[in-house]
């Protein structure tokens, strides 16, 4: 019996010194019926050059190189539409996986006939490595009760991109919103999950997150915060399903607040975007606070910036 194929996602930009050990965690996979996809985003550094040193050996993978558009999204959309396999995974090119990665999550996507598979991950931050994840219980889900699993209760930091494999043919025309320069993959999960009919998550610790100096993930706030929000905002007024429509409101308050405390420290001081995230988390508050899936300390998080710098 043939297997069917996994396409895998890597956009680049960059990151020599980590581009190595990503590729090559891929190519040892056990799952061997793959194409690798990869894009430099227009790196100023080797990135290609050491990708392209790859690619000349092994023909599963397809190197692309395109103008850096300062748009995560755009590139993420790029990689989309060169996806020919029957199931697809992003990883981001400092990360790196364990060996069978794919075949586990290949294993439990088809076993539980899902539209979408999760596994656990590990974060490394530097040099260190950090093994004390909360562990998550294994679940098989519908869409919005996975949904409201993962953005609720392991809130907020179970909606990444990497740790999934999706149903292509569950994409259908879902793209990354253009108008998200952060926050896609959330903006993303949100809406493929809906097209989904069922998603599971299992607890192995299968991809290594790695946190970098200098990573555009972590360097604090900016305008493109303010963009993000506006997407949800959009999102939340377009939703015609009122549980996605109140995971997103929730959400929107959380990231908000949170925001405005980020822009605080970092004295940004535009004062329309300002009152913008005062306004954003106050005409969501209510839905935040009042669901009893999301845990106390997020929310008294929120109602500690509310009363430093909203009220």
């Amino acid at each position: 019996m043939i297997s069917e194929k996994v396409s895998v996602l890597i956009p680049m930009y960059n990151v020599e010194k980590y581009i190595s050990r990503c590729i090559e965690s891929v190519l040892c996979q056990t799952y061997t019926n793959i194409e690798i996809i990869l894009v430099d985003d227009g790196s100023k550094d080797n990135t290609y050059e050491i990708a392209l040193s790859y690619a000349k050996e092994d023909c599963r993978i397809k190197l692309f190189l395109k103008d850096n558009e300062k748009n995560v999204s755009k590139t993420r959309n790029f990689l989309l539409d060169k996806i020919t396999g029957d199931y697809f995974v992003f990883i981001d090119s400092d990360d790196y996986i364990e060996n069978n990665y794919i075949e586990s999550l290949y294993n439990e996507i088809t076993k539980h006939k899902a539209d979408c598979a999760i596994c656990n991950y590990k974060i490394e931050l530097f040099s260190s490595k950090i093994h004390r994840l909360k562990k998550i219980k294994s679940f098989e889900k519908n869409n919005i009760d996975a949904l409201k699993k993962i953005v609720l209760e392991t809130f907020p930091s179970s909606f990444m991109l990497w740790n999934k494999i999706y149903k292509t043919s569950v994409l259908g025309d879902l793209k990354f919103n253009e108008e998200c320069r952060y926050g896609e993959d959330f903006n993303f999960m949100v809406h493929f999950f809906t097209k989904c009919k069922k998603v599971c998550f299992f607890n192995q610790k299968l991809y290594h997150y790695y946190i970098r100096p200098g990573s555009e993930m972590h360097q604090g706030f900016s305008s493109k915060h303010i963009d993000f929000i506006k997407v949800l905002d959009k999102d939340i007024n377009n939703e015609e399903n009122p549980d996605a429509k109140n995971i997103l409101a929730c959400w929107t308050a959380f990231s908000a607040a949170g925001f405005l405390l980020e822009a605080t420290f970092k004295h940004y001081n535009n004062g329309d975007d300002i009152n913008y995230l005062k306004e954003i988390a106050l005409k969501y508050e209510d839905i935040f606070i009042q669901n009893k899936r999301i845990n106390k300390l997020y929310k008294n998080l929120y109602k500690i910036v509310k009363t430093l710098l909203i009220n």
